[in-house]
């Protein structure tokens, strides 16, 4: 199951908190509620930060480690991945704090000595502020709208167990060569029987080209 929430609009830091409240403990919960997974795999975008130069939003370092914190909460195994985040001494940031909160090792906000260090300046420290100037766009209503847009779809969509995972026969795929070089072998309006040298080999009824 993958599930991608729309970020909160850009808000103050003194009232971000109640947006990730919102999502964090009314939809997220009502996620794993519902369908009860055996691993998370949470991708860990940084472009959210303040200061990121594509992102409008205002997230701090310690707001968006709640967010993990919270995951992790759940006490089920967990995947942290990157994902985006264009400001890179701020990435490094967001990264390495959350990696001491996946390990539950509270680090130094004291950035130590080592050959990059000059890039983090002129404050040095792991953690940023949030620009308190910034408008608040984090309306009551628009909130509500959204948790209970979110809620209503997981009502209709099918929950655990669901549909249980299957391994593919080995054989079907398993060659990148002749997966790329099908449609020189085949009509399209017949089906065709492509078989490699141990017999193994898969039905095709029409393949459209696909450029890369």
């Amino acid at each position: 199951f993958f599930l991608m929430i729309r970020r909160p609009p850009r808000s103050t830091q003194s009232r971000s908190s109640a947006a990730s409240d919102v999502y964090k403990r009314q939809i997220m919960t009502r996620v794993m509620e519902s369908y009860q997974p055996n691993v998370i795999v949470m991708q860990s975008g940084a472009d959210s930060l303040t200061e990121d130069r594509l992102g409008q939003f205002n997230l701090t370092t310690h707001g968006h480690s709640q967010c993990v914190k919270f995951m992790l909460g759940f006490g089920v195994p967990i995947m942290l991945i990157g994902g985006g985040g264009y400001t890179i001494q701020n990435v490094s940031r967001c990264w390495t704090n959350e990696t001491g909160v996946a390990l539950n090792i509270d680090l130094d906000d004291n950035i130590p000595m080592h050959d990059y260090r000059e890039n983090y300046g002129p404050d040095y420290k792991l953690h940023i502020n949030a620009r308190p100037t910034m408008e608040d766009m984090n309306k009551p209503d628009n909130l509500n709208k959204i948790v209970q847009t979110a809620i209503e779809n997981l009502r209709n969509i099918e929950f655990a167990p669901g549909v249980c995972i299957h391994h593919v026969p080995k054989g079907i795929i398993d060659d990148a060569e002749f997966f790329f070089g099908i449609d020189d072998k085949m009509d399209d309006n017949k089906m065709v029987d492509e078989r490699d040298k141990g017999g193994k080999g898969i039905l095709i009824s029409k393949v459209e080209k696909m450029e890369f």
